[in-house]
C-alpha cells in the first residue's frame, strides 16, 4: 500500500494506492507542476503487512527527467544487520493506553506512559488490544543506513537553524529508531500524545560534524 500526499497536507488531500509487485509508475500532471517554478514536494509513504513502513520525499521541478524512486521497508520478522527488533503488546480504551511501556531494543529503550492518547492519521482513536514494535537501527552499520526509512538527502526547503544559506547533500544520522503501534482493527498510530520517549546510544567516538569533534553534542533534526 502507498500513500501519496504533500508535506502539509491535509488526510483528505491523500491518495492511497495499493502495489501488488511493489513498483508504481506516476505521471505528473500539468496543475502539479505547475505554479510559479518552484519545486513541488510529494511525499510517499509505503507499508506491507509484517514490515515497518518507510517513506521518501520526491522533489518535482515544473521541467526534467525523473529517475525511480526507491522506498525500502524493513521486516520485522528477518532485519538486516544492524537493525534490533523489539515487540511488547497493552490495550487501550478510546485511544487511552492502560498502562505503561518500558520496552529495551538493543542499547535503547521505548517508553509510553498509562494514559497516553493513541489516534491514527485520520484522528480515529486506537481501541482493544495493541501492539507495539520498535526497531532500533545502528548508524555504523551500512545495512542499517540502506534501509532508514526516509533517506538522508537534504531537500531544497531545508531551513539552516542559524539562517544561513540553503544546504547541500545528506544528513549524517547518530542513531535512529522506527515504532509501529496497532490495534486489532489495524489504525496504526500517528500521534501518541504526551510522553512517549525514545533513548538510543551514540556511539563515544561520533563526530559533531558541526565542530569536527567527538564532543557528542548533536542537533535533533
Amino acid at each position: 500500500e502507498v500513500r501519496f500526499g504533500s508535506e502539509e497536507g491535509s488526510v483528505d488531500a491523500q491518495r492511497t494506492l495499493r502495489a501488488e509487485n511493489g513498483q508504481l509508475n506516476l505521471t505528473f500532471t500539468d496543475m502539479f507542476v505547475a505554479g510559479g517554478g518552484d519545486a513541488k514536494q510529494l511525499r510517499i509513504q509505503a507499508a506491507a503487512a509484517g514490515y515497518f513502513s518507510g517513506g521518501t520525499t520526491v522533489h518535482v521541478e515544473p521541467q526534467g527527467d525523473y529517475d525511480a524512486v526507491t522506498v525500502s521497508l524493513v521486516s520485522k520478522e528477518d532485519a538486516p544487520e544492524g537493525v534490533v527488533v523489539a515487540t511488547a503488546g497493552t490495550t487501550a480504551d478510546n485511544g487511552v493506553t492502560s498502562e505503561a511501556i518500558e520496552l529495551p531494543v538493543g542499547g535503547g529503550n521505548f517508553s509510553l506512559p498509562a494514559g497516553a492518547l493513541l489516534k491514527d492519521a485520520a484522528g480515529n482513536l486506537l481501541s482493544g488490544d495493541v501492539s507495539v514494535e520498535v526497531a532500533l537501527f545502528d548508524p555504523s552499520s551500512d545495512e542499517a543506513l540502506a534501509a532508514f526509512p526516509g533517506g538522508f538527502t537534504v531537500g531544497p526547503d531545508t531551513e539552516m537553524l542559524d539562517g544561513g544559506a540553503e544546504p547541500e547533500g545528506n544528513f549524517l544520522s547518530a542513531g535512529f529508531m522506527a515504532v509501529d503501534i496497532v490495534d486489532s482493527e489495524g489504525r496504526k498510530a500517528h500521534d501518541l500524545g504526551a510522553g512517549a520517549t525514545l533513548r538510543f546510544p551514540i556511539d563515544g567516538d561520533a563526530i559533531n560534524p558541526e565542530s569536527d569533534d567527538n564532543d557528542n553534542t548533536l542537533n535533533a533534526g
